[in-house]
Order: C-alpha cells, then structure tokens, then sequence
C-alpha cells in the first residue's frame, strides 16, 4: 500500500517538516506544495517533492510537479499562480491536462476537498498557519489498489477528518 504524506505552507518553521517525516517512517513519498520560505536544498526540506510558493524566492523550485504511483497520476502546485482564492477550475484543468485524477494545491491555509470536472482536488490546509476552523494540518494518502482514503491529520498526528474515493490507484 501507498502512502503520501503531503504538507503545505510551513512559512519558515524549523523541524516540523522532519518531525512528520520521522512519524511516517513508512511513507512512500513525501510532497511539500510550497510556502516553506526555504532554499531548494535546505536540509529541512530533504526527502519532500516540492514546488514554489508564492514566498519562496528560490528559483530551483518547479510550478507544479506530477506524480504518477502505479495507475494514480496526481498534478500539485501551490495554487496561486492558478488563482485558487476565486475558483479551483483552472488548477481542475491543468490536472486534467497531465491526466491527473488527483490536484493537490495549498496557499489558502484552509484544508478542502472537492471534486471538479471528474478531478478531486484537495487542499491539506497549513501546518502552521490555518486560517479556517481546523487547526493546523497535513494529509495521507492511502491506496489498497480500489480505495484511497485520505486523511487529514493536526500537526501532532492525530486524525481530525477522514474522506474514502473509490478510485483505481
């Protein structure tokens, strides 16, 4: 089974993005959707795919990035160059572009799951700034072949909200 750790919008904390690699030592990937405010290479960003958000200055950071594990493609990007706060349509379209049934994004601090266009597209919220009623938080992704389960997890690991798709991963 495959497990995706996705995080989002640390905004310069030290030592969070470690601590929730270590917790996932199982993890089969580890993606960070930008907003690190961390060079390319820092060391705190070691082991995460990541893409630039709209603070990072660093140039080595790709706009988007797409993951393929076995028959589950997912297209991520920050998701202010796709201007999330008015609609998730755009960001929909360029997913659906790489084949994508899966659009991760942050920038908003606020976690969101919705289906666009036959695209589920899902925000992890931040892990040190939420601006919504849930507190901080990362995602898992699960796949058992038929099911992904995607779990929304606070910064100290525990489960505040869980989704199933009935998706071929």
């Amino acid at each position: 089974m495959d497990k995706i750790i996705v995080v989002s919008d640390n905004h310069g904390e030290q030592g969070i993005l470690q601590q929730i690699r270590n917790r996932h030592r199982d993890g089969s990937k580890f993606i960070h959707l930008g907003d690190s405010e961390f060079a390319h290479d820092d060391k705190e960003l070691e082991g995460y795919l990541t893409v630039t958000g709209n603070v990072d200055h660093d140039a080595s950071f790709a706009k988007d990035e797409v993951l393929t594990i076995e028959n589950l493609t997912i297209y991520f990007s920050h998701g202010h160059l796709h201007h999330i706060g008015q609609s998730r349509y755009e960001l929909a379209i360029d997913a659906r572009a790489h084949n994508a049934q899966i659009a991760l994004y942050g920038h908003s601090h606020v976690r969101k799951f919705e289906e666009i266009d036959g695209v589920f597209v899902i925000n992890p919220g931040s892990i040190t700034q939420s601006r919504g009623e849930d507190p901080e938080s990362y995602l898992v992704i699960e796949c058992d072949g038929e099911q992904l389960q995607l779990k929304w997890m606070t910064r100290d690991g525990n489960v505040m909200s869980k989704e199933e798709i009935s998706i071929r991963c």
